[in-house]
């Protein structure tokens, strides 16, 4: 078997290596945060739509009871 017996080229390749997967560390942490950020919009309007929900209920109970 033959091995590269040039460091400086195994050092550039590790190097390139390194450089690539912190770009992609710094691109699943990125997008986690989107996502944790996303998530909480989403808990927002979740509540926003079960309180609407809610008023709307009450309000045809309201238009039902003063019709009837």
């Amino acid at each position: 078997m033959h091995y590269n017996d040039n460091p400086i080229t195994v050092s550039d390749k590790a190097d390139e290596l390194l450089t690539q997967l912190n770009g992609l560390k710094d691109s699943m942490v990125e997008n986690l945060d989107k996502l944790i950020e996303r998530d909480g919009k989403l808990e927002v309007i979740l509540q926003k739509s079960e309180s609407l929900s809610n008023y709307s209920k009450t309000y045809r109970s309201n238009v039902k009871i003063k019709y009837s």
